[in-house]
């Protein structure tokens, strides 16, 4: 029986982490656009390049190092629309010449 390497066994929980998170969002319990969904993936994904990596499995630590690029991707642009969003709100302005008076 085999003994798994300390990096072999991260991996695995890469995979797992990966695969948790993907069954979430499949069952609408996480948004595929959000911090978790996205953190779990990359967090899964920086896992399973270091156990590719150990195996030299280099082609799959190479396509998880580009999916961790994707997820941050994703996170910029989920932060700009919602900068955007916010910038547009119909919420009136805060005159702070009311705001000194009140003080």
């Amino acid at each position: 029986m085999a003994v798994l390497s300390g990096l072999e066994l991260l991996g695995w929980v890469g995979g797992g982490m990966g695969a948790i998170a993907y069954l979430m969002v499949s069952t609408r319990r996480i948004e595929a656009d959000g911090i978790l969904f996205q953190g779990m993936n990359m967090v899964g994904c920086g896992l399973l390049c270091l156990g590719a990596f150990q195996s030299g499995a280099f082609p799959n630590a190479v396509m998880n190092l580009a999916w961790i690029g994707f997820g941050v991707h994703a996170l910029i642009g989920a932060n700009r629309r919602q900068v955007h969003t916010a910038a547009k709100s119909d919420l009136p302005a805060i005159d702070p010449d009311v705001v000194a008076l009140a003080a």
